[in-house]
């Protein structure tokens, strides 16, 4: 559950940096972000965990596509970089070349 509500924070203020930078234009984010960070996260993890060698990983879609995560003490420590791959991966092509530096 705080897991959840971190990785909600970060999104919503990564989608409120980018409206900043980008003079408050609402459209330049959408909830569309959202599904595809979900999904953008569950493959980080799944294969940055398997890359890292976690024999087995707990992460799955039930049928109204909510994603279930079992974090293990051996997956946790890929979480961090997972969601910050995820954030680079969905946010960063946002920003004009001068903001990415």
């Amino acid at each position: 559950d705080n897991f959840v509500n971190a990785f909600t924070e970060l999104l919503c203020q990564s989608q409120v940096f980018v409206r900043e930078v980008n003079s408050g234009e609402r459209s330049v984010v959408s909830m569309r972000d959202i599904s595809r960070a979900a999904r953008v996260f569950k493959w980080f993890l799944t294969y940055y965990s398997k890359l890292r060698g976690v024999a087995s990983i707990g992460v799955s879609s039930d049928k109204d596509a909510a994603m279930r995560i079992a974090i293990t003490a051996e997956m946790q420590p890929h979480l961090r970089s997972a969601v910050i791959l995820t954030l680079g991966y969905c946010y960063h092509s946002r920003l004009t070349r001068d903001q990415r530096w």
